[in-house]
């Protein structure tokens, strides 16, 4: 988060779903310096947050052309990428931030859940245990491996690792949905 007075103001207005003014803010202080950095970001987050996928990848293309060895910036238009359903997009940053930092157990995590949105199953079990591997205390990862081993049938290490994901976050309401929604289809373990 910026400390530039104008920024908190214009992330103030967004707090107060004030769209326009935040963005007009926004492009005021662009006007000064199209390169102001900070201002990029908050101002990609904010077309984030209100489902603007197009203009939030937009800005995160110009700000990974600015500072290009800002991996923060790729895991970011991954995410962006992911959720706007341009999968093959998400997977050349993830794959690239990858080539970067092997030990960052975000990456994997990332690519873990979406390789089970492009349904690539075993890729997703294969980064979760990267993730795991890499920090075995974050619960992210046992719910991606989870719902990838469901996928693919194995409802023993669904449960095992559904619950290694509650065990070490118990408000993850994520995991609890996921063993609700499949407690159907255990009955027979």
């Amino acid at each position: 988060m910026s400390s530039d007075p104008a920024i908190c103001e214009a992330n103030e207005l967004l707090d107060k779903k004030k769209f326009r003014k935040a963005h007009q803010r926004f492009n005021d202080l662009l006007k000064g310096n199209p390169e102001y950095v900070s201002c990029l970001e908050s101002k990609a987050e904010a077309y984030f947050s209100q489902k603007l996928y197009k203009e939030s990848l937009e800005l995160y293309n110009k700000l990974i052309g600015l500072r290009e060895g800002r991996i923060t910036y790729r895991q970011s238009r991954a995410f962006i990428a992911h959720e706007a359903g341009l999968y093959g997009k998400a997977l050349d940053d993830l794959n690239f931030c990858e080539t970067i930092q092997k030990s960052n157990q975000t990456i994997y995590n990332n690519r873990a859940a979406l390789h089970i949105n492009m349904k690539n199953y075993e890729g997703a079990i294969a980064d979760a245990k990267k993730a795991i591997d890499i920090d075995k205390n974050f619960a992210n990862p046992y719910r991606h491996l989870a719902r990838a081993n469901l996928k693919n049938g194995n409802k023993r290490a669904f449960i095992q690792n559904i619950n290694k994901a509650i065990k070490l976050k118990p408000s993850y309401a994520a995991a609890y949905l996921d063993r609700g929604i499949y407690k159907n289809d255990m009955t027979d373990i």
